[in-house]
């Protein structure tokens, strides 16, 4: 096991295997706006991401469990606060601050799971 230090702050993968795994993430601004192609999350608090809507996340500590086929690249990025490009760079996910555009997932400690339409 080992902290992977990212733009948007860190996550630890506790469990990993070829259909799953499961990490503590430690989001220090918000994700980008993102969606992936081959893997839902479920993030404890409870809330599930299917494959495919976007979403981001805000600060605070969450847990995340991917299945189906759980890749770092698997990332689509619509709205990024760092810079990074549309596909997958060195972090898999990003945060800061800023506002969704689209349908999707705004999720975060006080937010459990809001649907915004813009």
């Amino acid at each position: 096991m080992f902290i992977k230090k990212t733009v948007w702050g860190w996550w630890l993968k506790l469990i990993s295997t070829r259909r799953l795994w499961l990490k503590i993430l430690r989001v220090k601004g918000q994700t980008s706006y993102q969606k992936h192609q081959m893997r839902d999350e479920y993030f404890i608090g409870v809330f599930k991401v299917p494959y495919g809507e976007t979403h981001r996340l805000s600060r605070g500590w969450y847990i995340e469990l991917a299945t189906g086929h759980p890749r770092e690249h698997d990332i689509t990025r619509y709205e990024d606060n760092y810079g990074r490009g549309k596909n997958f760079s060195s972090d898999s996910i990003d945060t800061s601050g800023g506002t969704s555009t689209g349908e999707g997932l705004i999720v975060g400690p006080d937010i459990p799971a809001l649907r915004v339409v813009s």
